[in-house]
């Protein structure tokens, strides 16, 4: 969500929020409205420094704020003032030293990184340890680099490199890039129906005991390995699923977004 970043200043942080919010001094909007994404209950403030992800085959970009770590942070409801006083550094310290090096290297591929990292066990969801610890390799020379005081990068990279789910943030602003551009592809609901297609080819070439026959049959009524009346049931109840979905979606949408306006 996006708010006005008054929210985050002293006592309005504790007594004031409610009341600002109700008196409409407080605008909240949908991550997605405004090309980004949040973890968990993640927020993002007009404070808030964020990483900028761009798909440069299409054109578009998604942002996402700085994972702050475990334990006690805002996105995980915390609100005290040990996690604002740590979104106040990493307003203030971090993000400048980060950011500058970023922008002088004109950005770090995360694709080839994503990969590497998937290979090395990550799901880029609740393991992240692999990606995180790719990014920091990339990023802590360039920060050690940095002609600034050696406390200041000292806690720089002990925060970079301590947080093993720093790159969540990133692979879900990079998951954001990748599929936005379908949005705007005519006939694009047919993915539900491509999709079951692809599952059922991959249950026909993979050792029994890896494809999810069982979570097909549970998903599509009457649908059983495998034959072909049942293979075209499924395709119509894949297709009709996808239907579904808009007609749920759609309108939910075009509520919230008027509400929002």
């Amino acid at each position: 969500m996006r708010a006005d970043g008054r929210v985050l200043r002293g006592e309005a942080l504790v007594m004031g929020a409610h009341d600002a919010i109700e008196a409409g001094r407080v605008a909240f909007a949908p991550c997605h409205h405004h090309d980004a994404v949040g973890p968990m209950t993640g927020m993002v403030t007009t404070r808030m420094p964020v990483f900028v992800v761009e798909n440069r085959a299409f054109g578009n970009r998604a942002h996402c704020t700085i994972n702050e770590g475990l334990g006690k942070v805002l996105r995980f409801g915390a609100n005290d003032d040990s996690v604002v006083e740590r979104l106040r550094w990493i307003e203030r310290e971090f993000a400048p030293a980060l950011g500058a090096p970023l922008r002088a290297a004109g950005g770090i591929p995360l694709k080839p990184l994503m990969a590497q990292a998937l290979q090395m066990g990550d799901e880029m969801h609740q393991r992240n340890v692999a990606a995180s610890s790719l990014f920091a390799r990339q990023v802590a020379p360039r920060l050690a680099r940095l002609e600034a005081p050696r406390e200041a990068l000292g806690r720089c990279l002990d925060f970079l490199t301590g947080n093993d789910q720093f790159f969540l943030n990133l692979a879900m602003a990079a998951g954001k890039a990748t599929m936005d551009p379908a949005r705007n592809i005519p006939g694009c609901t047919l993915v539900t129906a491509v999709t079951y297609v692809l599952c059922v080819l991959y249950g026909l070439v993979a050792p029994k005991g890896l494809h999810a026959t069982q979570l097909l049959e549970w998903m599509l009524p009457g649908f059983t390995w495998l034959s072909p009346g049942s293979f075209v049931l499924g395709l119509v109840e894949a297709f009709l699923f996808g239907v579904y979905a808009g007609l749920v979606f759609t309108p939910i949408y075009n509520f919230v977004q008027r509400r929002c306006h």
